[in-house]
């Protein structure tokens, strides 16, 4: 993936931009200004020239419609207190086609001895929730949800 532009959702520290080129234009919000601090460090030492990061809520995306290329969001979607309005806000920023990549936690393969805080979504919640929104799901496998999903015009 290169010459992108790539938005991270929940970025924390930023670890994405550990297994992404640096030739794409990276976008990062979290709802920690401490976390983003760390996250602007790794993405200069990683060789971003210009992350652009923002305290964001990601209800509530600050972007305008068709910004986004791919968007990344890693263990945190279950946080997130409104996933509806989330999705919608998802879609409206991605670009026709564009791709969103999700990790998280699913009960139907949750450990029983594992804690693990928020909202748990199942798998056929997940995918109806993101195909009611116009996006098609691709995969998903292993313990936590993988989900790759496309937008469709």
């Amino acid at each position: 993936m290169s010459r992108k532009e790539l938005l991270d959702i929940a970025a924390g520290t930023g670890d994405i931009v550990n297994v992404i080129t640096p030739h794409n234009n990276y976008t990062a919000i979290d709802i920690s200004p401490g976390l983003l601090r760390k996250a602007r460090k790794k993405t200069i030492e990683r060789g971003f020239s210009n992350p652009a990061l923002y305290v964001a809520d990601a209800c509530q995306l600050p972007f305008a419609d068709d910004s986004f290329d791919v968007a990344v969001c890693n263990l945190s979607l279950n946080f997130f207190t409104g996933i509806d309005d989330f999705v919608m806000e998802l879609k409206r920023v991605l670009k026709s086609d564009a791709w969103f990549y999700c990790s998280m936690p699913v009960p139907e393969r949750k450990n029983p001895k594992a804690v693990i805080h928020g909202t748990l979504y199942s798998v056929d919640q997940l995918k109806h929730k993101f195909t009611k929104a116009g996006f098609s799901f691709k995969r998903n496998h292993s313990q936590y949800i993988y989900i790759y999903l496309t937008s469709i015009s």
